[in-house]
């Protein structure tokens, strides 16, 4: 079984983007019988980021996952017809993919293995990182380069453009092998400010998805009531 999550604090601004990424994760969930599951950030004794770490760990102790798919709640899926089962091969627990600076965990599948648990402690108790600018991230990416417990020969590096990609352009920049696609399964926008980011989010989902305004107040009033 394969289980979408991400994650929202109390801030305002985050939860208008992560109402937009939980819509594609619910449209493209029912599309292709993929469970999903939403968590709410309250402990603030890190920053936000770290707590896709403890949320991960979470779910693979309720041992009802075999593979985790984390987004940030500033992505959205935007190819609908993309099975994410495809990725999978024997032998890779863990599938990330870089971008222009290097590994991004913005999106990442995870297999619920030993390994994956103890790595995942790992970063956690990376607490150097605490407010490094790229947080969880950084202590991941050291983790990976000195091959903590072999990671290197579970890790699959799948490419930008497919797994997480970006709409460069929106950076000044141009970097066609994460440049976004009509194939790519995920779309991410790290690092705006947030009126891009919900401008940019917004434009997607209605390419992708062509949300009703009904369905999406919908949508944000089912997630509002859940809290």
């Amino acid at each position: 079984m394969i289980k979408i999550i991400t994650a929202c604090n109390h801030s305002k601004p985050y939860q208008e983007l992560a109402d937009l990424c939980k819509f594609s994760i619910k449209q493209y969930g029912r599309r292709n019988g993929i469970a999903w599951s939403f968590h709410r950030i309250t402990d603030t004794t890190r920053p936000p980021a770290w707590y896709k770490i403890r949320f991960l760990r979470q779910e693979f102790e309720r041992h009802e996952t075999r593979f985790c798919l984390w987004i940030d709640s500033d992505a959205l899926i935007y190819n609908r017809d993309f099975d994410i089962r495809s990725l999978i091969k024997p032998g890779k627990d863990l599938y990330l993919s870089n971008d222009c600076h290097g590994l991004n965990a913005g999106v990442m599948l995870w297999k619920n293995t030993r390994p994956n648990k103890r790595l995942l402690d790992r970063i956690w108790k990376s607490t150097r990182y605490l407010n490094h600018p790229w947080w969880e991230q950084k202590a991941l990416s050291e983790l990976v380069a000195s091959d903590f417990q072999g990671i290197q020969d579970r890790l699959e590096t799948i490419p930008q453009k497919l797994f997480n990609a970006y709409d460069y352009a929106l950076y000044q920049k141009d970097h066609s092998p994460g440049q976004l696609d009509e194939n790519s399964f995920i779309l991410h926008f790290p690092g705006l400010s947030h009126e891009v980011r919900k401008r940019e989010m917004e434009k997607y989902l209605h390419e992708a998805w062509s949300p009703t305004p009904a369905r999406l107040a919908i949508s944000r009033i089912v997630e509002r009531f859940r809290r």
